[in-house]
């Protein structure tokens, strides 16, 4: 898979929240791998949560019970680990199977659409009366 090559040889390199924000592949790639896509638009509030982190009374993630947020921050933590974040466990193969799982999900998904749409008979709007006006 492309994306998951592209995110494994360039997210090493990023050292903070703004550079991962900077990069939109990468940016992406995290949200997809989170269940987050439909929040990407929100980058002030992903990069608010990604720079409070979880510990602490002012991290905004706790005021959250979505735990989609508590594991996109765990895993790229960079209020605890900074520079060092992004080579961690939790950020590469972490975030690269939680991607790839999603992808599957969503390739079964769609496929269990489409037998649904082949299956599903032809019902008629309305009946047709012959020799009625």
């Amino acid at each position: 898979m492309r994306e998951t090559e592209y995110y494994l040889a360039h997210i090493r390199a990023v050292e903070t929240v703004d550079a991962l924000m900077a990069d939109a592949r990468l940016y992406d790639y995290v949200m997809a791998a989170h269940h987050l896509e439909e929040m990407a638009y929100a980058r002030n509030f992903i990069r608010r949560l990604l720079v409070g982190g979880l510990d602490g009374p002012g991290a905004l993630a706790l005021r959250f019970s979505d735990c989609r947020y508590g594991d996109l921050i765990a895993a790229f933590n960079f209020a605890l680990h900074g520079p060092f974040t992004t080579s961690r466990r939790s950020a590469l193969e972490g975030v690269v199977t939680r991607y790839l799982r999603r992808a599957e999900e969503k390739a079964s998904r769609a496929r269990l659409e489409e037998q649904s749409l082949v299956l599903r008979p032809i019902r008629p709007h309305h009946k047709i009366r012959l020799g009625e006006r």
